[in-house]
């Protein structure tokens, strides 16, 4: 019996390890200060690229989020950096572009952001590419107004949707779920799902990600904060329902067995 409940045991946790995977994931726990290209930032993805150079205003708080404050200007980063792990020698591209027919996301976790003092259009935006450069999904939180921001997606085809919030918000998390293969986009906040697409045209790989700091961002009051984000992959149901076979299998053996 122990026996039998022990293969219930694993194969629940071989189901469970495939169902996500992260492949680039960053949850900024580092010592105040550590900026996004800076060697002690720790990628657990199990890609685990390295970000480019890109001038200051994005650097962890020391309390766990990476803090995009106003410094002036826009600043933009990429993933993999050139001539790193996964990269192209010359280009912050992935040397092999990810591709398949597995569901993709990118993420971003907001610790918190107040855009009072900030000038309208001021924005932080995370994408994914394709090896052209063409949009692949996109997540933006922007000043929208005098009163309001916005939380913002788009995917391959333009497909944009926003949702109004307050200058000042406390945590909230935006991801974007799409299948490359299967030209489908959706839209979550707060895990809860916005609207979904299943007319997208995707070139059928990424290329990298990239997050910008986009704006004048002239006033040092205003930030946004970054508890965590990355690009995850969820495998194709057909994969889950072999393994689940698979699992079921071994226990019918194992009960005919001990019978």
């Amino acid at each position: 019996m122990k026996k039998t409940v022990m293969v219930v045991a694993m194969m629940a946790g071989l189901a469970l390890s495939a169902s996500a995977g992260l492949l680039e994931y960053w949850e900024f726990n580092e010592a105040a200060g550590v900026d996004l290209n800076d060697a002690p930032l720790v990628n657990s993805g199990s890609l685990g690229s390295l970000w480019n150079f890109g001038g200051a205003g994005m650097a962890t708080d020391g309390a766990g989020s990476l803090v995009l404050a106003g410094d002036g200007g826009t600043t933009t980063r990429k993933v993999p950096k050139k001539g790193t792990v996964n990269a192209n020698t010359a280009t912050d591209d992935y040397a092999t572009p990810l591709a398949g027919s597995d569901t993709y996301t990118i993420e971003m976790n907001l610790s918190a952001f107040d855009l009072t003092a900030a000038s309208i259009g001021d924005a932080v935006n995370f994408k994914a590419l394709d090896s052209a450069g063409v949009l692949v999904a996109l997540i933006n939180v922007e000043k929208d107004s005098a009163t309001t921001s916005r939380i913002r997606f788009a995917a391959a085809n333009s497909n944009y949707r926003n949702y109004a919030y307050t200058l000042s918000e406390g945590a909230h998390t935006a991801k974007v779920e799409f299948n490359l293969s299967l030209g489908t986009a959706e839209y979550f906040i707060d895990g809860e799902s916005k609207t979904s697409f299943a007319d997208q045209t995707y070139a059928g790989n990424i290329g990298g990600l990239v997050l910008v700091k986009a704006g004048s961002w002239t006033t040092a009051a205003s930030s946004i904060g970054i508890d965590s984000m990355g690009l995850s992959v969820i495998p194709e149901p057909a994969t889950l329902g072999l393994i689940v076979s698979f699992g079921g299998g071994i226990l019918l053996i194992r009960r005919r067995f001990m019978l």
